[in-house]
């Protein structure tokens, strides 16, 4: 069974029992970076920086880190970009299935990479004005759910409070196939469905035509609505691939069916292209 029909398994199964998803914990920002911080995977470029700097979040496979992420944080490293993967599972004792279940929604995980981005503007070796963020399915709505959710107006679900930086520090973000989702019998999965971003970051966005695990049409209406608006968005559709086309193989190891080369090959190239222009 694919994710999608997984979490939407789920969900309804929430709902046919008379419940919902369980609520965000309320947690300090100071407790949320105990429990990610440990489990940072900090990789840099060759020489004394500071470099430009890009926050990485996975998608809701089952496990957070694994071989597709360590060519991708080599890649950036190589172009000069210092690499920040945020593990937004073992902190949390959970893993892919119970995400899959609505566990950890992107409102809630919006606040990774809310105190992601004041950790790093605190380290020597980071470019405080040249950090960007790259997400990867559920990270990529995590992405947009952090916009929709800036302080100081508002702030990720659970949250107590938030870092004085705010969203400011996040310079770009690229987003790679974003899960989309409509609410599903009135419970909401994501921020970004209905309600626009409060700050004008630069995003780009690519999105497969055949993927069967996002909705591609609303990831669509949800990134044009805001370009409509004079939001800085690009997107790219991809002809003829799926989710995860960029992976040669899934977190177990196993070849994924969608990988496309050429179409891996493509996006990185203007991935990198785009983080050069916003962030160095």
């Amino acid at each position: 069974m694919n994710k999608f029909l997984s979490l939407l398994g789920a969900m309804l199964i929430f709902t046919l029992g008379a419940c919902t998803p369980p609520k965000a914990v309320l947690k300090s920002s100071q407790q949320v970076l105990a429990e990610i911080e440990p489990h940072y995977r900090i990789s840099k470029p060759k020489g004394s920086g500071p470099f430009p700097t890009v926050i990485v979040l996975h998608g809701a496979s089952d496990n957070a880190w694994y071989d597709h992420f360590k060519k991708v944080t080599g890649r950036l490293n190589e172009a000069g970009f210092a690499t920040i993967f945020v593990d937004s599972y073992s902190g949390r004792g959970i893993n892919g299935v119970s995400v899959r279940g609505g566990r950890l929604l992107p409102p809630e995980r919006a606040s990774d990479l809310l105190v992601t981005l004041d950790w790093a503007t605190k380290q020597p070796w980071v470019k405080k004005n040249g950090i960007g963020a790259l997400g990867y399915s559920h990270g990529g709505a995590t992405i947009m759910d952090a916009l929709v959710l800036a302080p100081p107006a508002r702030k990720p679900n659970g949250l107590t409070d938030v870092p004085a930086t705010g969203l400011t520090p996040l310079k770009a973000g690229v987003l790679f196939y974003p899960w989309c989702a409509d609410d599903i019998a009135g419970i909401e999965l994501t921020k970004a469905y209905d309600e626009d971003w409060s700050v004008q970051t630069p995003l780009l966005a690519f999105l497969p035509d055949n993927d069967q695990v996002s909705d591609i049409d609303l990831c669509k209406a949800i990134l044009s609505r805001h370009e409509n608006k004079g939001f800085p968005v690009q997107q790219v559709v991809l002809t003829g691939v799926g989710h995860t086309f960029d992976q040669i193989t899934d977190d177990h190891g196993n070849p994924q069916n969608t990988y496309d080369a050429m179409a891996a090959q493509e996006s990185y190239e203007a991935s990198l292209r785009f983080f050069t222009e916003n962030l160095k």
